[in-house]
Formats: C-alpha cells, structure tokens, sequence
C-alpha cells in the first residue's frame, strides 16, 4: 500500500496547491493507485487461494457483524470491485492528463483527415 500512500500525498498536494508541478503529479497519482490496488488483488487471489484452508469467509467487525460467503464468491466479488476501481482511475489518469494539458497550455490535438483540405477563400 506504499504506492497507494505516495499518490495520496499528490493528491493532497495537489488540491493543497493547484500549479503545474502537481497537476503533473494528477497522472502519476492515479498509475500509483491502479497498481496499489491490482498488488491487493494479485495477494488476495494468492492468499484465498492457496494459503487460506477453510471454505467459508467472513468478512466484517465485531461492531457491526460479520458476512459469511465462499471462497469462490469473496474472490470475484473483490476481484469485481477492484476492476471497477481500476477501470475508474484509467478514466480519471485521462481527464488528469487532458486537464494538464489544457491549463498548461498545451496544443490542442488535430485530427487529420487524407485528401480533405482546408478550403481557401
């Protein structure tokens, strides 16, 4: 969770001081997340899978109780919910990145199109 840590401090940062360093930083802090979380998950496969001997889960505190599911489904269910998360911060590293690029300046990309010209007057 390391990486996880790091991109929150950007993240902080970020809103802390809007400048073009740590609207940079926007991008990184999302890479740094997706790969937090498919870590989590890769252990999570690894763990249920091979270390863990009984066939039931529980998941939950002693406050506000305990849920009960198998192995099988706590594993897709979890591996489900990280790829929502993961697909969601692929979007957000493209909105950082075009956000970026519009305060900063940057050139606004052009599509080019074969055999079709500008007409001239």
């Amino acid at each position: 969770m390391v990486p996880l840590i790091i991109g929150l401090c950007f993240y902080i940062r970020f809103f802390t001081k809007d400048e073009k360093a740590t609207r940079g930083k926007l991008y990184v802090c999302c890479i740094l997340l997706i790969i937090s979380f498919s870590c989590l998950a890769i252990w999570n496969i690894c763990y249920f899978q091979y270390l863990y001997k009984y066939d039931v889960v529980y998941a939950g505190a002693d406050v506000i109780g305990y849920v009960t599911s198998t192995k099988k489904a706590f594993m897709v269910w979890f591996l489900f919910v990280v790829l929502i998360i993961n697909f969601s911060y692929a979007y957000f590293m493209c909105v950082a990145s075009a956000y970026s690029k519009a305060i900063d300046g940057g050139e606004p990309e052009q599509l080019e199109m074969p055999g079709v010209g500008m007409p001239s007057f």
